[in-house]
């Protein structure tokens, strides 16, 4: 009898490796001294009540510092300040400093709106009570008289300089958002030798990121060897679809299924956390992973990110092309795995998707450089319907060729420390 498909399996999706890791913790949060705000807000003062807006924020930073400081009083009571930061609207005229003392009254929105009473400051300009976050020529900043209670344990990489994955780059999230994710330290003893639940990630003003462990951990230091932490979701194992060593990512959205108004926006996830994460909402909730680089494109379409937007369930032409030895590469289509090109691959398009896309993220293709011919003798170039982005061999680097060509076959080059020639029928 085959054996069934758990949709309790952990299964392993991102890998960091870097010096400067520890664990530390039974202590105040770090993020109260330390932590910093890159977004600006919205702020309304009507008479005594000031309303601090973040509702367009989808930094996973900036929200799980929302998340720990502002809804952590979300009981009201607690009294915070507001740096002094300067506001510029250049159209109304209106160039002032706000800055001032409140005290929270309720926290709503998933933490992302804090109503607050004023104690002191924070005076409103005459016929001017709307202060929209594009006019703020500072970000403000926060203090708080109070810092919370005593956390338990989490993980500090302090040289995230030293590697190019990094816990935000990673894609984990946790379950300060709700979302079930562990993660598994190499060296680790003791309470850090199992996998252990992650409550969220925020990076410090100092650059050091810190995952948050949801429970579990004890002090050990891994600041002098090379550490591995990967990073587990759990699911049927049949949606892991992309090669697990593939760094293409994209953003993970979440609606609300009544009426699909955003919810949730979540950034640097592969195709492979998202269909793991996607499996494991409620039906309350539908999803996607779009291939944008930053939520902002795909909620105010400005060109941030990659220039060309698609939404992945329905973009099967996508290829991962792996060194294999210095003759020879594995190409990857997205929907069979593991084909050597002892022949041309073929992909077979989507209907209406005339886009073809090239993860040349993987490690084997450091050094390399990737060119397309539509003629066997590697005489005529594709042209401007070809591009690559970033890097070949590091994090987010890949290729498009759009439109894809007329003629049925296209002939690659790598180049670099061997010339490697292969061919794809489109």
């Amino acid at each position: 009898m085959a054996e069934t498909e758990s949709a309790y399996t952990l299964n392993k999706v991102r890998t960091l490796k870097n010096y400067g890791l520890y664990i530390t913790g039974l202590t105040v949060d770090p993020i109260f001294k330390y932590g910093i705000l890159n977004a600006k807000p919205n702020i309304l003062i009507s008479g005594s009540t000031c309303t601090i807006d973040y509702s367009h924020v989808y930094d996973n930073s900036d929200a799980v510092y929302l998340r720990k400081t502002f809804n952590g009083f979300s009981g009201g009571g607690e009294t915070f300040t507001i740096s002094a930061s300067q506001y510029f609207d250049e159209y109304n005229n209106v160039n002032t400093i706000l800055n001032g003392t409140c005290r929270i009254s309720s926290v709503l929105n998933a933490g992302r709106l804090i109503v607050s009473k004023i104690i002191s400051g924070m005076t409103a300009e005459s016929n001017y009570n709307y202060y929209g976050k594009d006019n703020f020529v500072d970000t403000p900043q926060y203090t708080f008289t109070s810092t919370g209670g005593t956390i338990g344990y989490f993980l500090v990489n302090s040289l995230p300089n030293l590697s190019v994955t990094t816990f935000n780059n990673m894609g984990i999230l946790g379950s300060i958002y709700g979302l079930e994710e562990y993660i598994e330290i190499s060296g680790g003893t003791a309470n850090n030798a199992e996998r252990i639940l992650v409550n969220g990630t925020t990076t410090l003003k100092d650059s050091r990121e810190v995952l948050y462990f949801a429970a579990g951990g004890t002090f050990q230091n891994f600041s002098n060897t090379v550490t591995t932490v990967d990073l587990y979701l759990r699911g049927k194992p049949s949606l892991i679809t992309a090669p697990y060593n593939s760094n293409i990512t994209g953003i993970f959205t979440i609606l609300n299924a009544s009426d699909s108004n955003l919810a949730f926006c979540f950034e640097n996830q592969t195709l492979n956390q998202s269909e793991l994460r996607r499996m494991s909402l409620p039906p309350v909730y539908t999803s996607s992973f779009v291939d944008c680089k930053s939520c902002y494109d795909l909620i105010y379409g400005t060109d941030i990110g990659t220039d060309i937007y698609i939404i992945s369930p329905a973009f099967t032409n996508l290829l991962y092309i792996t060194v294999a030895s210095p003759s020879s590469v594995v190409l990857t289509p997205s929907t069979t795995l593991n084909v050597t090109i002892t022949q041309p691959v073929t992909l077979n398009r989507s209907t209406g998707n005339n886009i073809f896309k090239i993860d040349l993220s993987h490690p084997s293709l450091i050094g390399y450089e990737l060119e397309f011919y539509s003629d066997a003798g590697y005489n005529i170039s594709l042209g401007t319907i070809y591009n690559s982005y970033g890097i070949p061999g590091y994090n987010g680097a890949y290729a498009m060729i759009n439109p894809t060509p007329a003629a049925t076959t296209i002939y690659g080059i790598l180049t670099g420390k061997s010339t490697i020639y292969f061919n794809i029928k489109t």
